[in-house]
């Protein structure tokens, strides 16, 4: 909803309803059916600057959501079948899967005859179709996963940043087994901290440090503590320049995987920031709603952080979402006869969510911890954006 160019009737619409309730204190209801009300104006803009690109994928993944064996086809071929270099060994597993799941049916149909060419040709010259299938995978999943080589991620940063769009870059891959291999992670990120187009990036503290062990907190929050110092003096050391010519310090997004690093995360990013070196350094940390830990760990952030910015320290940043992993939380559980972590019904993790972003974004709270609002639900978005506009 830029002003670089002419609003449309939806966006000037969505304007006019923030503004009207700007310093209001609104009673629930009448906050409920704005929220409504805003939302469903910010569904009809994003309609009408949808390209037929983004309506033919919609389409797709719509399909995919209702194809029960399709969908399990399209999960355990992106995580089966590229871990191995060999391209036979590859083949194999793509028709493994094929056999067991069958061609998707929410494919179109040159995609389902690509698959089908694949079942007869696949183990026969698998040099040549597996590099295929893997480029038509890549091609597929541009729009959400980018290709983190230097020239096309550069590319990449530089079209979204002339549209006006600033990025959190998120290198992917998540368990890391050995401690050679967190150090060729941590080198990653300082690479693209001295990148100059990367303002921002995230980094979960699984991937810089292999050995966490809970029964030794001690040493594994000082191991952790050490490698977060290194991020945030890049951090602080690269400087990134905006638009508007400002050089700003670099931005580190502490991102949560799983329960067993919530509190071990708040502790070592509390720990540092505290630390005279890091007192004006602001950084980040996300917390999960599904959790019902955060909500008490979001109190004990924001009153630490407002303590902070009152004797002249550097506010911090909190983004809030609901949670991606609720399948491996309930498997850990369940693997180790644990009570599950997260809540168990949906409506307790939404309603966690609205209660912390309520609490954010009172002004005394959001004075000393910037927020950042992650949610696919556009309900939540435009309750959000309307508490905004309330609390000024």
């Amino acid at each position: 909803m830029g002003d670089h160019q002419k609003d449309s009737a939806w966006t000037a619409e969505a304007k006019a309803l923030l503004r009207s309730v700007r310093g209001q204190q609104l009673a629930n209801r009448e906050h409920a059916e704005k929220t409504v009300e805003l939302a469903t104006l910010l569904l009809q803009e994003s309609l009408r600057v949808q390209s037929k690109q983004e309506f033919r994928r919609q389409k797709e993944l719509s399909k995919m959501m209702g194809d029960t064996q399709g969908k399990m086809f399209t999960l355990a071929m992106t995580d089966q079948c590229f871990r191995s270099a060999n391209p036979s060994r590859i083949a194999d597993q793509i028709l493994y899967l094929l056999k067991f799941f069958g061609i998707p049916q929410y494919l179109s149909l040159s995609k389902r005859l690509r698959l089908q060419l694949f079942r007869i040709f696949g183990r026969l010259i698998p040099r040549l179709l597996v590099p295929m299938v893997i480029r038509f995978l890549r091609k597929e999943t541009s729009h959400v996963v980018i290709h983190g080589e230097k020239v096309p991620l550069a590319r990449h940063i530089q079209k979204r940043k002339d549209e006006g769009v600033r990025l959190n870059v998120n290198y992917l891959g998540e368990a890391i087994l050995s401690e050679e291999e967190a150090r060729r992670r941590l080198k990653t990120y300082l690479y693209l901290l001295s990148s100059e187009s990367i303002e921002y990036i995230s980094v979960k503290i699984s991937s810089i440090y292999s050995q966490i062990n809970l029964t030794a907190p001690q040493e594994t929050l000082a191991a952790l503590c050490d490698r977060l110092r290194i991020l945030y003096r890049a951090a602080q050391t690269h400087l990134y320049t905006r638009p508007d010519q400002k050089q700003v310090p670099k931005f580190v997004n502490l991102d949560m995987e799983e329960f067993n690093d919530l509190y071990l995360t708040k502790k070592a990013f509390q720990k540092v920031l505290d630390e005279p070196e890091f007192f004006h350094h602001a950084a980040g940390l996300v917390l999960q709603a599904y959790l019902p830990d955060s909500w008490d760990v979001q109190q004990e952030l924001t009153q630490w952080a407002r303590q902070r910015v009152e004797k002249g320290g550097a506010p911090i940043k909190v983004r809030i979402v609901k949670g991606a992993n609720l399948m491996m939380e309930r498997f850990e559980a369940s693997l180790q006869g644990w009570p599950q972590a997260p809540f168990k019904n949906k409506w307790e993790t939404d309603v966690n969510y609205k209660r912390m972003l309520a609490y954010a974004l009172r002004p005394e709270n959001a004075r000393a911890v910037h927020v950042g609002v992650a949610s696919h639900n556009l309900l939540d978005v435009a309750s959000a954006m309307l508490l905004r506009a309330e609390n000024q």
